[in-house]
């Protein structure tokens, strides 16, 4: 009896070692003259991502469908969060960057599903989802700990030259409220696509536009703070280091209306204005509101005699 269950143990022990293999599939060797034939050394590389190997030299073109995308709502989401009082594993962060390899880096490949290669860490997995039409420049899933860990490794990798998030931009649409441009009574700002313009910069102060046709209105609500104010014409005695002098409050190196309103310029947002009145701004002692609309332009300057000799 002792030696049956003997053999009965050796033999179920060798059959739970057998169960331990996994047979591989089948391989075929092939025989034959290779000359005058495509080199088809990637091939096995591109069958593995799912993709046909294209034919011909690398286009930056190219796409991996089978690479999972980003929802475009969640570009700029990457990394994970938990509710108040909520304690556990985070999920990996993954998101999309546009990469752009260094020339070196980009010449060391002759087919696109390479550059995978050249991104990927032990601890961070890139994929290439596309080619962006120019040499070098991918678009690209990256996946690791935390959004600020997978652009560290990309800052990081000496095959990367520039990256940026993949991630919607939208267009600004700026449109004023004054009541004569939302009536449709200034069809010229149309024409000149003035809105589009507005969107990408509404003007700086160290550019100096000359009216030559029939004038302009310096107490206009819209045009008294940007009148050029001539910096070799300001009055000497409120510039010398003597008593006080005219203050730049918005440190642009130049005294402006802005200056001598009290009017600051908001860094955050570029195009908000906080007026703070000038009888109550560090250049208050220094103008007189001569036509008393609550304000200081031009005329104002023009009728002072501190500020305008008359030539």
């Amino acid at each position: 009896m002792s030696s049956t269950n003997t053999s009965v143990d050796r033999f179920r022990s060798i059959k739970r070692r057998l169960l331990r293999y996994e047979l591989l599939e089948s391989r075929f060797l092939l025989a034959a003259d290779s000359s005058g034939f495509a080199d088809l050394s990637g091939l096995a590389d591109t069958a593995i991502l799912g993709n046909p190997r294209p034919s011909g030299p690398l286009t930056w073109f190219e796409s991996f469908q089978t690479v999972d995308r980003v929802p475009l709502g969640m570009l700029t989401r990457i990394d994970d969060s938990l509710p108040d009082g909520v304690a556990g594993p985070l999920r990996t962060s993954v998101g999309e960057w546009i990469v752009q390899l260094t020339d070196s880096a980009t010449k060391s490949i002759t087919r696109l599903s390479q550059a995978n290669a050249l991104l990927t860490t032990d601890n961070f997995d890139f994929k290439i989802i596309s080619g962006l039409g120019t040499k070098g420049l991918l678009l690209v899933r990256g996946q690791g700990a935390t959004k600020l860990d997978i652009e560290l490794s990309l800052s990081e990798n000496e095959n990367v030259k520039s990256f940026s998030l993949n991630q919607l931009v939208q267009g600004q649409a700026t449109s004023p409220n004054d009541p004569e441009f939302v009536a449709g009574l200034m069809p010229g700002m149309e024409r000149i696509d003035a809105k589009n313009a507005w969107d990408v910069s509404r003007g700086s102060s160290s550019t100096v536009v000359g009216v030559v046709d029939t004038g302009i209105d310096p107490t206009h609500p819209d045009l008294y703070l940007n009148i050029w104010l001539n910096q070799g014409e300001l009055p000497p005695k409120y510039l010398d280091d003597v008593g006080p002098k005219l203050v730049d409050i918005d440190s642009d190196g130049l005294i402006t209306f802005y200056d001598l309103n009290n009017v600051t310029r908001s860094l955050a947002t570029p195009y908000s204005l906080t007026v703070g009145g000038f009888a109550t701004g560090p250049n208050a002692s220094f103008v007189v509101d001569k036509n008393s609309n609550g304000r200081i332009d031009a005329i104002d300057l023009l009728q002072d005699a501190n500020w305008a000799d008359g030539r």
